[in-house]
């Protein structure tokens, strides 16, 4: 008689396959994240991932960031990486000799000219106007005066 087998063992099967290896990472992440952190940082933080023997924290915003980098954070969530990582020995928080935190990108994007826009030389209308009196007597005063009442008339 076949024995029947519950779906978190054929899970476990899997997971322990070297092809669901980066799945089996990610799952222990997520419940990482869910059980290890408390809502606020929850929220601060957009993804976290192990490559090698560094956990990386990706932080929503860069004041998530600063948050997030400071000593007694960090010294924080290496505890609690070990407490996890005794817990649950078949993950691979035991590994972790580094965190790294980076704040997400904002790539702000550029504004891309129309085709019908005039191009001006001036993008303001020059409202002085050149008709002054220059009273200095000292000459280099007096040629800057001329030279800026030469920029106005041009403008």
């Amino acid at each position: 008689m076949k024995k029947l087998k519950n779906s978190s063992f054929i899970i476990g099967e899997l997971m322990s396959l070297t092809h669901y290896k980066p799945l089996r990472y990610m799952i222990f992440c997520k419940d990482f994240l869910a059980s290890m952190m408390s809502k606020q940082e929850q929220e601060l933080i957009e993804n976290i991932y192990i490559y090698k023997d560094v956990f990386y924290i990706i932080a929503k915003h860069p004041a998530a960031y600063q948050n997030l980098n400071h000593d007694s954070s960090k010294k924080n969530i290496k505890f609690r990486i070990n407490l996890y990582a005794k817990t649950y020995p078949e993950s691979n928080f035991a590994l972790i000799k580094n965190i790294k935190i980076y704040s997400k990108n904002y790539r702000v994007e550029k504004k891309i000219p129309l085709k019908n826009e005039i191009k001006t030389k001036n993008k303001y209308i020059e409202l002085a106007k050149p008709n002054f009196i220059n009273h200095f007597a000292n000459p280099n005063l007096f040629a800057s005066f001329e030279e800026l009442r030469e920029l106005i008339k041009n403008a």
